[in-house]
Order: structure tokens, then C-alpha cells, then sequence
């Protein structure tokens, strides 16, 4: 495994971040007690969590006095039968010292949340990357 460079530091999950994914599980666990599911694409799946991510970011932000420089929420296929794909969250930060965080978190994720074409794009493709944008600019 490839260390990261000195001025990386992959640092412990924050009790902010830590807070978002158990909302995400709790998300999750709602739509899987009531199995009411309406496929939608993984565009609409991921915008469902761009409120929670921007106040994550905003969070960490504050409580830990680093500033927000980029990040990426990936897709990734898990093995070709498998019922489940990955949805990694990765959100750099800078500190005031000039040293970069990164924050990150994994979750599995039922393809059935997902429309037939959405899931045989991540089978196809594998990983599919999204952008982070900075929320104090939009």
C-alpha cells in the first residue's frame, strides 16, 4: 500500500462526518423496512445527499479550523453479481499550516435504489466520479 506524502494526512473519520453517515444509514434502513422503492437514476440518488454533504463540510470546517478545498463522491461496482456498489465520499481539507486532510468515508449501497440503466453504467464502467463543489460558493 502507498503511503501517503507528508503534507497528507489521512486522519480518523470526524465525530461530524461520523454523524452524516448515520443519517445515511438511517436513510437507508427507512426505504429498505418499507421495500416502497422507486428506482432512480445514481445522478438523483447522489443530489439527494448534496444538502447533507455541504453541511458536513461546513461542520468540519468550523469545528476543526481547516478550509474546504475540493472533494469527489465515487460509484463503485462490486463484483458482477453482486447486489451491492460502493459510494465512497472523499472530501479534502486544508489547514492552516498548509497540510491537507482527507475525510472520507465508504458505504454499501442496494442497486435496487438504482434504475436498470444507472446500474449497468457502474457494472460497465466501475467507478463513476462525481465533483464536491465548495458549498460557500454557490
Amino acid at each position: 500500500m502507498k503511503k501517503p506524502s507528508s503534507s497528507l494526512l489521512d486522519l480518523a473519520k470526524s465525530p461530524v462526518l461520523n454523524a452524516a453517515l448515520a443519517q445515511l444509514d438511517a436513510f437507508l434502513d427507512t426505504i429498505n423496512k418499507y421495500h416502497k422503492i422507486d428506482p432512480v437514476s445514481l445522478e438523483s440518488l447522489i443530489s439527494r445527499f448534496d444538502e447533507d454533504t455541504d453541511r458536513v463540510i461546513r461542520e468540519i470546517s468550523a469545528s476543526e479550523g481547516i478550509t474546504f478545498v475540493g472533494g469527489h463522491v465515487i460509484a463503485n461496482a462490486l463484483t458482477e453479481d453482486s447486489e451491492m456498489f460502493l459510494i465512497q465520499l472523499k472530501l479534502y481539507f486544508a489547514t492552516p499550516d498548509g497540510k491537507y486532510v482527507l475525510k472520507d468515508s465508504l458505504r454499501r449501497i442496494p442497486y435496487l435504489l438504482l434504475d436498470d440503466l444507472s446500474r449497468d453504467e457502474i457494472r460497465r464502467k466501475e467507478e463513476i466520479k462525481f465533483e464536491v463543489t465548495d458549498p460557500s460558493r454557490s
